[in-house]
């Protein structure tokens, strides 16, 4: 289940709140956390998330929430 965050400041205009789920796999763990990036669509949103946790990272469930 995945909770919503309740985002309260202004964001520039053409950009959204997106909400995601990302699975960071390492040699000595695993772990998946939600996250919520500023982007203009789910497309950006995905390739920033991959940016900053690898391309090894498995992303999903890309949500506009705000």
């Amino acid at each position: 289940m995945i909770e919503q965050y309740v985002v309260k400041e202004s964001t520039i205009p053409g950009f959204h709140v997106y909400q995601a789920r990302v699975k960071v796999k390492n040699p000595l763990y695993a772990n998946s956390m939600d996250v919520a990036i500023f982007a203009k669509n789910p497309q950006m949103a995905r390739q920033l998330l991959t940016a900053q946790y690898g391309h090894d990272s498995v992303i999903t469930n890309v949500v506009q929430i705000a």
